[in-house]
């Protein structure tokens, strides 16, 4: 007997909340069609972003970097995944918070390969335009400068171990003095005082190059 009267009861909350349960079980229903007809979300990719503003100049270390999840479609092009091959480059130009640090706003490299520390780089012409075009950066050669007084004697080596940094095609006058004649600039690297000694040999005279091991 005691049962009933709760029965009742609770058909009748049921009963006055009925408007509402539905219209819950419509939102339910609303929200799961809304989620199945939403586009998928876009493919991100991971991308090495400036962490503050950068000054033109500034050299990049690791606290100047961070790594954002940026939509695949907006990742430019040369845009790296990791910061450690960016540190240690210098930006070319300003770069704000959040922009992706590429190649394009880096100071690239003077030289297809960097001048040991303390030596210094000194432009040539070799005599011999054949020996320029063999050389490649990374070779090492002895300069030399025959004497002017007798064509014969032994060459006076004005700088030993030499590194090859460049090789580069630069128009000059023909032998005439008219039309273009491709000749062949080689950029080494020396110590100081050879450098100075080959600056000043190389400012009126071309010098001789032997390919050493």
């Amino acid at each position: 007997m005691t049962r009933l009267p709760v029965l009742l009861r609770a058909r009748i909350v049921l009963w006055r909340i009925r408007r509402l349960c539905l219209l819950g079980a419509l939102a339910l229903v609303a929200l799961g069609v809304a989620r199945a007809a939403a586009p998928p979300a876009p493919a991100t990719l991971p991308t090495v972003v400036a962490a503050r503003d950068l000054a033109a100049g500034t050299v990049l270390t690791a606290s100047d970097l961070r790594v954002a999840r940026v939509p695949r479609a907006l990742v430019p092009s040369g845009a790296s995944g990791a910061p450690g091959p960016l540190v240690g480059s210098e930006v070319a130009v300003a770069v704000p918070a959040g922009l992706a640090v590429v190649e394009g706003l880096l100071a690239g490299d003077r030289f297809a390969v960097d001048a040991p520390d303390g030596s210094v780089v000194v432009p040539v012409r070799l005599a011999d335009p054949a020996v320029a075009a063999i050389l490649r950066p990374g070779d090492r050669v002895d300069l030399v400068a025959g004497s002017d007084a007798e064509p014969t004697g032994a060459p006076d080596v004005v700088a030993r171990d030499a590194l090859v940094l460049e090789s580069s095609r630069e128009a000059a006058a023909g032998a005439l003095g008219v039309g273009p004649e491709a000749t062949v600039l080689t950029v080494v690297a020396v110590g100081p005082d050879d450098g100075r000694r080959l600056a000043s040999l190389a400012a009126w005279h071309a010098v001789g190059a032997v390919l050493v091991g």
